[in-house]
């Protein structure tokens, strides 16, 4: 299998709707903590040292695309506060 972020875009997750594809669309499916009163207690610990270490990665590295002119058409956010 492969990453394919473009099946997370609206249409696709419509052409999905009442099909067996469409459990990827559920919140527990997407969520790897879990969902709701049962939601993993360490989640908030996680989710602070995955933002502390893409800050420390985006610190000490310099990012830039390869080749430095190629354009992409969706834009992705890192963090959703």
């Amino acid at each position: 299998t492969s990453y394919e972020p473009e099946r997370f875009l609206p249409e696709a997750v419509k052409k999905r709707k009442g099909t067996p594809a469409q459990l990827i669309d559920t919140k527990l499916c997407s969520n790897p903590f879990g969902f709701g009163p049962r939601m993993c207690l360490g989640f908030r610990i996680a989710e602070a040292e995955i933002k502390a270490v893409a800050a420390r990665l985006i610190q000490d590295y310099e990012i830039t695309f390869d080749p430095p002119e190629q354009q992409y058409g969706i834009a992705m956010t890192l963090f959703n506060f």
